[in-house]
């Protein structure tokens, strides 16, 4: 076990709810992927791990409580705080931690792969609203190293569960009652959209699977080819 000392730690918090939009200078122009329907199955409404199960699917989790999931790079692991939750991550090669992050949101927990980590940069979402006058539902790249905000894209572009890192985009979801429902793209240089795909109900979780995105929503199933 190699040893971990405790000031290599960097520890920070991020008020999400203080950023307002802000999208800097592209450097170079950025393409969505194109998502194309295979089939859109509707259903009476079941929980996410059901769905999960019964599909065979897979995100880079770790255990099963869903709050502990990692990339080619990092470990992330939620602590149990639900409004101000700490995402802890770790170097995957030698389980060492670099960050503690404490974020102020609602950001479900307790829900894998809703954080990324390149470059020293931190893709992450807020949701929800911290009172009545604040903006919500967005995703962010900070600076973790700088402790400063890079982007943050418009509002009502992100409550879906997870996301998905392809390429240079994030794809994730937004939706709900009274709302209209998309799957998003977002261009992780500016955080501005880069395509929005409708869909009949509130995105939940978005795996990618064998070259197809795989997405439950409150009533339906959608299964788009990744072109």
């Amino acid at each position: 076990m190699k040893y971990q000392d405790p000031d290599a730690v960097k520890s920070l918090a991020i008020d999400c709810y203080s950023f307002e939009e802000k999208h800097p200078e592209p450097e170079t122009e950025a393409g969505s992927v194109t998502l194309e329907v295979v089939s859109q199955t509707e259903r009476e409404y079941i929980g996410i791990e059901d769905w999960y199960f019964n599909n065979k699917l897979y995100l880079p989790m770790i255990g099963m409580e869903w709050d502990m999931f990692f990339d080619d790079d990092y470990i992330y692991r939620w602590t149990e705080e639900y409004v101000h939750p700490s995402l802890i991550i770790c170097d995957r090669q030698t389980g060492i931690q670099l960050y503690e992050v404490v974020i102020t949101t609602l950001l479900p927990a307790n829900t894998a792969n809703n954080a990324c980590l390149r470059d020293n940069v931190l893709y992450a979402g807020a949701i929800g609203q911290a009172d009545s006058g604040s903006d919500s539902n967005f995703i962010f790249a900070y600076d973790l190293e700088n402790d400063r905000l890079l982007w943050r894209s418009k509002d009502d572009t992100y409550n879906s569960h997870n996301f998905i890192v392809k390429d240079e985009v994030i794809i994730c979801g937004f939706g709900g009652t009274d709302e209209l429902d998309y799957i998003y793209q977002i261009d992780m240089d500016t955080g501005e959209v880069l395509s929005e795909t409708p869909i009949s109900s509130a995105p939940y979780l978005l795996v990618e699977s064998g070259g197809q995105l795989y997405v439950n929503t409150y009533d339906h199933d959608y299964v788009f080819d990744i072109a």
